[in-house]
């Protein structure tokens, strides 16, 4: 299996300590620089190392946003390039918590999940039926064991309430629901790279008019739901547990998130009401892209955006099927 791990990165200067606890056999390394080119520095880390020059390079190139995370879809689109079967992200300031850590983040997306009952006992319960559908997993979030990923806001109120968090459960995000997806720390499957583009924020080619920040992963987690809804798949969540040392300031943050965060209030039902369409994960995609257009203003563009990013992959055009078992011998 190749897996690659995708990092958008400021901070050439720790590349190397980050690679050097996250390196393992046969792991290809992708560094997604947000700068004009990869810095000097940089030159001592094994890996693949892109800037904005080589989003420039192409002729979709202004889907890459600039002066955001949401960069690192450069680095997924190169991962899917050259074969991955799985691309894990990877902020730069996260950091293992055991030497099987990435084994475990990629395991998980070998799981499958029956979501139709739920019942108390791992043994099965009376009345559940033999035969029952499971989902494949095509995105699994790791959760985290220090500073948890809130807004500025629950940042602000709760201190250190949540700072040290305790073992989480693994569990799959039931149909209709949506997980809050936090792109420092997830792997998931090459099939669901036709939905997996971190959208615009930042800067881009249109300047900073939208003045919209830290929601991408946000909004693209709900876009993937969707899409693996629709095909019956499914995202989970839980362990492993990565150590986050945050580096980012809390006041910053705070004025950066205001308007995202206002955005996202009025606009995450209309989301979840998009219908989706197609038999493939790009399908599925164009046809959330040509929802939004209607939106208008910065909507309508990210549509265009995400419309293009899914023209870059090709239509498998056959749907995911879910695989019947005997749920009494293979309980979730």
């Amino acid at each position: 299996m190749n897996v690659a791990i995708v990092t958008p990165t400021v901070r050439p200067e720790r590349l190397l300590d980050f690679w050097e606890v996250w390196q393992a056999p046969g792991v290809e390394f992708i560094f997604v620089h947000d700068a004009p080119e990869v810095p000097a520095a940089a030159g001592f880390v094994p890996g693949m190392h892109l800037s904005w020059k080589d989003a420039d390079a192409h002729p979709w190139g202004w889907i890459i946003p600039r002066r955001t995370a949401a960069i690192r879809s450069l680095g997924i689109w190169e991962a899917w390039k050259f074969g991955a079967d799985v691309i894990v992200c990877l902020d730069d300031d996260v950091y293992p918590t055991s030497s099987d850590h990435l084994e475990r983040l990629v395991i998980a997306l070998d799981r499958t999940w029956q979501l139709d009952w739920v019942y108390p006992h791992p043994q099965g319960a009376r009345g559940l039926p033999y035969q029952l559908k499971r989902r494949s997993t095509w995105l699994h979030m790791g959760a985290w064991n220090s500073n948890a990923d809130l807004d500025a806001a629950h940042r602000l109120v709760l201190g250190e309430k949540l700072t040290n968090l305790q073992a989480v459960e693994d569990r799959a995000v039931a149909p209709g629901q949506f997980l809050v997806l936090s792109a420092m720390h997830f792997a998931f499957r090459r099939e669901l790279a036709p939905a997996a583009y971190h959208l615009l924020m930042g800067q881009g080619d249109w300047g900073n008019q939208w003045n919209l920040h830290r929601f991408d992963d946000v909004w693209a987690g709900m876009f993937m739901q969707k899409v693996c809804d629709h095909l019956g798949a499914t995202m989970s969540y839980g362990g492993p547990l990565c150590e986050h040392r945050q580096t980012s300031d809390v006041f910053n943050n705070l004025v950066a998130e205001a308007e995202g965060m206002r955005e996202h209030e009025r606009r995450w039902q209309g989301i979840a009401a998009l219908p989706v369409t197609g038999d493939c994960p790009k399908c599925c995609y164009e046809s959330i892209a040509k929802g939004l257009i209607p939106w208008g203003g910065y909507w309508e563009k990210l549509g265009l955006a995400m419309a293009l990013w899914a023209n870059l992959f090709p239509c498998t055009g056959q749907k995911t099927r879910a695989t019947v078992h005997n749920v009494m011998a293979v309980a979730s």
